[in-house]
């Protein structure tokens, strides 16, 4: 695991980063236990996640060898402050407009490419432009930029509703595939 980031700029950037290393350590380590982690639309159906659940679930993706990398890039990076709204603290805030692509491993392609539905579903992402998907991640952090940030307390990341469903039929497709042992 490398050195924490010393500021929030850098901790938004080494957190991305972590997709395309599938280096679940670090994600954790650049996450504050208490933090909050909600994904949207919420028609997606993905409740807020504590650090854990949200951490458990990318480490499933990370290690279950479904992902070769998810590498997800950002386009543009704003930083900013928001107003804590108990203490009336600032607090450093990060947005970052990202995208990202799955790279599945070629274990889990020649499984879906020897499965009728795993075909259609490969078929459907190559009409939609692959596994790619467009982000957009506001990062509050515990502390002041002036004091470095400290670690993630919030996440807020929203995705492209009609690309995140296809994505998520090829992952739940592709980890029944691995489990029946095909």
């Amino acid at each position: 695991m490398a050195s924490q980031p010393t500021t929030p700029r850098a901790t938004a950037l080494a957190l991305l980063e972590t997709f395309k290393t599938l280096d679940y350590n670090t994600l954790i380590s650049l996450i504050h236990p208490d933090a909050v982690w909600t994904m949207h639309p919420a028609s997606l159906g993905f409740p807020p996640q504590s650090r854990d659940s949200q951490g458990q679930r990318l480490a499933h993706m990370f290690e279950s060898g479904i992902l070769d990398s998810f590498p997800v890039n950002p386009l543009e990076v704003i930083e900013s402050v928001t107003k804590d709204e108990k203490s009336g603290n600032e607090k450093a805030l990060v947005t970052v407009h990202a995208e990202g692509e799955v790279v599945l491993s070629e274990k889990v392609k020649g499984l879906l490419e020897g499965d009728e539905e795993g075909k259609t579903l490969l078929r459907q992402a190559r009409e939609n432009g692959g596994l790619k998907n467009e982000y957009l991640f506001v990062i509050t952090f515990e502390g002041s930029a002036e004091d470095g940030g400290g670690k993630i307390e919030r996440v807020q990341e929203w995705l492209d509703a009609e690309k995140t469903r296809v994505l998520m039929g090829v992952l739940k497709t592709s980890t029944a595939l691995l489990q029946s042992g095909k």
